[in-house]
């Protein structure tokens, strides 16, 4: 009886799937914030690390539901808060996550609904951000992603980069990214339904991770992958936490021919060297059997 219970609510699972989410900001970066949930552990949360946002909706179902966001930090000119537009971009997002099936209009969707707040003066919703949003089937052994600017995810399979998502960049260091309508604003607004959008099999000790450019602006993808290497339920907390002392490291590095620097180099910029201190924050998911 309880087997048959079991699979009425988890159904016919071809992978499960345990989740790390790690980060810090770089305002206080010597605090690493940490939460590992199992393959039957459900999750249901959102919340800012530094501008940096994230949201998962893990269950005990056959779909579960993440997002990472990066606010523009531009905005302090302005006097704005950039942590307030990218934590209500995944609050929303989550909130419509069980409703709205395609990543893409997923977005599409919580930028109506923020900018419907926005006009009625209810909140204060100035800002911009970049956003990758994923949907996981895990009977279908199946992800959906959506991503718009230069947040992203690389898939990871046996040690090697399986797939990755492209930056979305108007110029060099200038992601896409959503913001509300802004009557007389210069700023940019993109649509967005211009994320791309990618769909991905998944197998067995398979690694997903998503993240914040505070991770792909720092190390590079060969270095991530052998972190991730060999990662287990036992031990995704301890490679997480591995990957983000990695990336404070490179950070903090001024001679460190970072994705970043190298990429200004191509770009023009002949002296740019160093790391990029930025809040950082990771969404990992390993896939299991």
């Amino acid at each position: 009886m309880l087997s048959v219970f079991r699979r009425a609510i988890l159904g016919n699972r071809k992978v499960s799937v345990v989740t790390g989410i790690a980060g810090y900001s770089k305002a206080s970066y010597e605090k690493l914030g940490m939460l590992v949930l199992g393959a039957e552990e459900e999750g249901n949360s959102y919340g800012n690390v530094g501008e940096d946002a994230f949201f998962l909706k893990k269950t005990l179902g056959p779909v579960d539901n993440y997002g990472v966001a990066d606010g523009v930090g531009g905005w302090r000119t302005k006097g704005v808060d950039p942590s307030i537009f990218s934590g209500t971009l995944m609050l929303v997002c989550k909130e419509e996550s069980e409703r709205v099936e395609n990543q893409r209009e997923l977005l599409a969707k919580a930028m109506d609904i923020m900018n419907a707040v926005h006009e009625s003066g209810e909140k204060d919703l100035q800002g911009s951000s970049t956003a990758v949003l994923l949907s996981v089937n895990k009977e279908e052994d199946h992800v959906s992603l959506a991503n718009l600017g230069d947040s992203g995810f690389v898939h990871i399979r046996a040690g090697k980069v399986e797939s990755r998502s492209k930056d979305q960049t108007h110029y060099f260091n200038c992601p896409y990214q959503l913001s509300v309508k802004l009557k007389g604003s210069q700023s940019i607004s993109d649509n967005p339904l211009d994320a791309d959008e990618y769909e991905l099999t998944v197998k067995p000790d398979d690694v997903l991770i998503t993240a914040t450019d505070g991770l792909l602006d720092n190390v590079p993808q060969e270095m991530i992958c052998g972190i991730m290497d060999g990662a287990t339920a036992d031990n995704l907390g301890e490679k997480l936490e591995e990957l983000c002392q990695v990336t404070l490291a490179i950070s903090l590095d001024e001679n460190y021919m970072s994705p970043f620097a190298l990429e200004a180099r191509k770009q023009g910029y002949e002296r740019e060297k160093g790391g990029k201190l930025d809040d950082l924050t990771i969404v990992a998911n390993l896939f299991q059997a």
